[in-house]
């Protein structure tokens, strides 16, 4: 079979052999034959190249998936520090969040965030101090000269011009009271203790209060309907929003009637148009009336207030409380 090749390499195809080598070495009367199957080697570097496919590919899932795996690990603390600050209350509070991580880099940015928060609550109670001192420098004054204006209203040689004039300035110092009331009320957090608030003997009061120098103010304002049933809240609270709102009320519109009407939802405060006159003056007025403050405290107990003002309806001010 091999005796008619020339010297040299060939490649021929042998029964049930395909591929084979046969290398021919002639010399010196001598001739050797060397027969290589290569069809077994290339079978095999197919077998050996599609193992290592397979195993390239399952190695990058796997690699891929112990790394998604050290990442979630490693990143986990990095997340928990992330929800726990998230869910910090918008009120300065003192926090222990180093304790749930280790010594690393981790732990201590858990731990610079505690520091803050504690100064956050240090800066809290010193201005609730300042408040507190505040308030009580103020009063002070505020309680001299309410009394000089008794004194002066109830002496016999006051005139009776002079006795209108007082009232005006008693007028104006009790707002001064109570915008004083409100300020310091919002600087300071809520107080845990709650009580059931009836809010139509509230407001009767607060009308009471600020109608006592002027007993015919009091009928400018209509009480409707009822309030909120079992209204849990905080009276000093709600009090100093009400002894505000009904000053504003009174002092912005001399002699106009106002409506406030009461239900299960809150309160809607309304100063009807009756006249031509009217709506071209609400044509010309601004927004309404100013009640930054009661806007502020409204916001603290999760109040919801708007203020509405329109050619036909007049100004409207809604209350809606959850």
């Amino acid at each position: 079979m091999f005796r008619g090749l020339d010297p040299g390499s060939h490649e021929m195809d042998l029964p049930g052999h395909e591929g084979v080598h046969v290398g021919v070495y002639a010399g010196r009367g001598q001739r050797l034959v060397f027969v290589i199957d290569a069809g077994r080697i290339e079978t095999l570097e197919s077998y050996i190249e599609r193992v290592s496919l397979i195993v390239v590919f399952l190695g990058a899932i796997l690699s891929a998936w112990f790394g998604w795996l050290l990442a979630a690990k490693t990143i986990s603390p990095v997340i928990r520090l992330a929800k726990a600050v998230e869910s910090l209350p918008l009120t300065p509070v003192a926090t222990n969040l180093a304790a749930g991580h280790g010594r690393d880099e981790i732990g201590r940015l858990a731990g610079a965030v505690d520091a803050y928060q504690q100064r956050l609550v240090d800066a809290d109670a010193n201005e609730r101090r300042f408040f507190a001192d505040a308030s009580h420098e103020l009063r002070t004054p505020i309680a001299v000269i309410q009394g000089a204006v008794e004194v002066l209203k109830d002496d016999p040689e006051t005139s009776a011009g002079q006795k209108s004039k007082l009232s005006r300035i008693d007028r104006s110092i009790l707002e001064l009271a109570t915008l004083l009331e409100a300020l310091l009320l919002s600087a300071r957090g809520l107080p845990d203790d709650v009580e059931t608030i009836d809010l139509h003997e509230i407001c009767q009061r607060s009308l009471e209060r600020i109608t006592a120098a002027d007993p015919e103010r009091l009928r400018t304002v209509e009480l409707r309907g009822t309030g909120p049933e079992n209204l849990r809240g905080h009276r000093r609270w709600i009090s100093a929003i009400f002894d505000v709102l009904f000053q504003r009320m009174l002092t912005a519109s001399p002699g106009a009637t106002w409506r406030v009407d009461f239900s299960g939802s809150g309160v809607t405060i309304s100063q009807p148009v009756s006249t031509q006159t009217d709506a071209e003056s609400i044509r010309r007025s601004d927004l309404g009336i100013g009640i930054v403050f009661v806007e502020r405290l409204s916001r603290r107990l999760g109040w919801v207030l708007t203020q509405r003002i329109s050619p036909n309806d007049g100004l409207r001010i809604c209350i809606e409380i959850p």
